[in-house]
This record gives structure tokens, sequence and C-alpha cells, in this order.
């Protein structure tokens, strides 16, 4: 299950920037934080962690690790009727993470 996430975000393509057109590879840090969200179930199928707080510097691709989770949880995580929200301080942040996933499902054929 842990894997599935980092895999189904590696397919994901960055939307802008210098990367923009090329997928994405996790760093490190990222693959930690999807398997530490992800991978621990309990013996009811149930996640261990129903909220993740994390905080990095700037221009370490929060908005589109976001996005792509989002889209995970959204539509590949078996969930029926899954609903996603993006929340941030402003309404402008928060609508950055849902044009970056609107922009990665528009480059995706398989979304």
């Amino acid at each position: 299950m842990a894997e599935r996430v980092c895999l189904f975000t590696e397919l994901m393509p960055h939307i802008k920037g210098e990367w923009a057109g090329t997928t994405i590879t996790l760093d490190g840090w990222q693959s930690f934080v999807l398997t530490t969200i992800f991978g621990w179930i309990d013996g009811n199928g149930y996640r261990r962690f129903k909220t993740a707080y994390i905080e990095v510097p700037r221009k370490n691709a929060k908005s589109t690790l976001s996005s792509a989770v989002a889209l995970y949880c959204l539509a590949a995580d078996g969930e029926s009727g899954a609903e996603v929200y993006s929340a941030a301080t402003t309404r402008d942040q928060a609508r950055i993470v849902w044009q970056d996933a609107k922009r990665m499902v528009e480059k995706s054929a398989g979304l």
C-alpha cells in the first residue's frame, strides 16, 4: 500500500518550472512521508494516521506533492465516493494545489 502512492506520484508530471513536462521523482524525505502516512495499516484495514502536518521551506515542491496525493486519494486509493479538499490560510493559496492537480490531470492521459 505504501509503495503504491509513491508509484502513482511518480507517474504525475511536473506542470511548471524547469522540470515541466517531466515526471515527478520523489526525494527520500517525500517517500518517507508518503510511506509513513499510507503504509501504517491496522488490523481492520484502517490507516494509523488520519492527519499529517508537514513543514518544509519554500521551493520544496509542497504544492506539487500535495496535488499528486490529492489525485491519488481521489482516483487511486480505492475509496468509493472519495472527496478531497484543499485548505490554506487564503483561498488563493488553496487554489494553487487545486490548479496544479487540474493541470496534472490534463497532462496525464490515464486520468
